[in-house]
């Protein structure tokens, strides 16, 4: 029988998990997922810029577009910046211990690796430019939740490539935290990530980028890449030897200081997938009703996108007559992190999904039990 240890004493033990890699942040435990509340400047500009492509139909010029973004990006304030940590079973054996590291240790190579510093209007005009003119503009603003999507794939794989090469001891417990999520993904509880998409030769296309990204070489992932390519062997092949290879090989070399590099290669891959005919916007079925909170299992697995400082209560919606559905009011864009009040009580969203082309996400939240 494998020795266990209490949640109690678990718990006490995330701050240090954290440290051990050079992050002095405070962590805390509770809900089903783990994220990272920080200035995630980076994410928010793609946020404002994805979210103004989609209300107002691509009708804005660029330089105002990246303009806006930039000046709201580095506007950014959070004022309690905090990793949250799933909170753990009553009891954890050792392979849980492991992946409940790796779960520190990925939030925590976000806050090293990924961006929070101020962005230029410069960079930003360099990076979008010469990458949106590979699509109409009126075809970019469909896509925003696909560029968002393998925006956050790709920055996990180069946060956890880098974090591999520079702390060598974190590769296994990534590693175990990578079979948690597969084995979740495979008894149908990680629905909301790229195995939720309808389409069969994109789920394939996503989850090969992806795990052959991570590259981590345990038995439960070799069974997973097997899995891919027994399901689609074309869609599979694009990635591990064809024209997807070049970008795959470029997101497991990224520079540790490229922190912009994993948005400009989402445009790229995504404006490929259109060119070549492959399907590229999911289509998430929207959530029947009012979300329920604390769900048990399908919480978004460990490496969703982190967000910046959520406002508390229900996002406001653009005003009736912007946009191209003049007079009619758009649906709010919730992001992970936001803050709402369901049945009097303060939830946190835990996942978004993109928004449908009717502006309608799929959602999940949990208490805030600690405020």
């Amino acid at each position: 029988m494998s020795k266990t240890i209490s949640s109690a004493a678990w718990k006490r033990s995330n701050a240090a998990s954290v440290g051990a890699v050079g992050v002095d942040r405070k962590v805390s435990a509770r809900g089903a997922a783990f994220f990272n509340r920080d200035r995630w400047t980076a994410r928010v500009a793609q946020s404002k810029i994805s979210e103004i492509l989609r209300l107002n139909n691509s009708q804005i010029p660029l330089a105002d577009l990246v303009q806006f973004a930039v000046q709201s990006a580095n506007g950014e304030h959070v004022h309690d910046p905090e990793i949250v940590v799933a909170a753990p079973p009553e009891r954890l054996d050792a392979r849980a211990q492991r992946a409940s590291i790796g779960g520190n240790y990925h939030e925590a190579a976000h806050s090293l690796y990924s961006c929070t510093r101020d962005l230029t209007e410069q960079e930003v005009m360099a990076g979008l430019q010469p990458r949106l003119a590979l699509l109409p503009m009126s075809k970019w603003a469909s896509l925003t939740g696909m560029v968002l999507h393998w925006g956050n794939l790709i920055e996990d794989i180069r946060i956890e490539r880098v974090m591999c090469r520079e702390y060598p001891g974190a590769s296994d417990k990534l590693s175990d935290l990578q079979d948690l999520i597969l084995q979740q993904e495979g008894m149908g509880q990680g629905g909301e990530g790229h195995k939720a998409l309808p389409d069969d030769d994109l789920r394939v296309i996503m989850g090969a980028f992806r795990d052959l990204g991570l590259g981590y070489q345990s038995e439960t992932q070799k069974q997973a890449l097997l899995s891919y390519k027994q399901q689609n062997p074309a869609a599979y092949a694009l990635v591990e030897s064809g024209d997807l290879r070049p970008m795959l090989d470029r997101a497991i070399n990224m520079d540790k200081d490229d922190d912009l590099g994993h948005w400009w290669l989402a445009l790229e891959v995504v404006a490929y997938l259109v060119n070549s005919n492959q399907k590229s916007e999911p289509e998430p079925q929207p959530p029947e009703g009012e979300p329920e909170p604390e769900p048990p299992v399908g919480d978004p697995p460990v490496g969703d996108p982190p967000v910046g400082d959520p406002p508390v209560g229900e996002p406001q919606p653009p005003e009736p007559g912007k946009g191209k559905d003049k007079g009619k009011p758009q649906k709010p864009v919730f992001r992970k992190g936001d803050r709402v009040m369901l049945r009097g009580v303060k939830h946190e969203v835990t996942f978004a999904g993109p928004p449908d082309a009717e502006g309608r996400q799929a959602l999940r939240v949990a208490p805030v039990v600690d405020e």
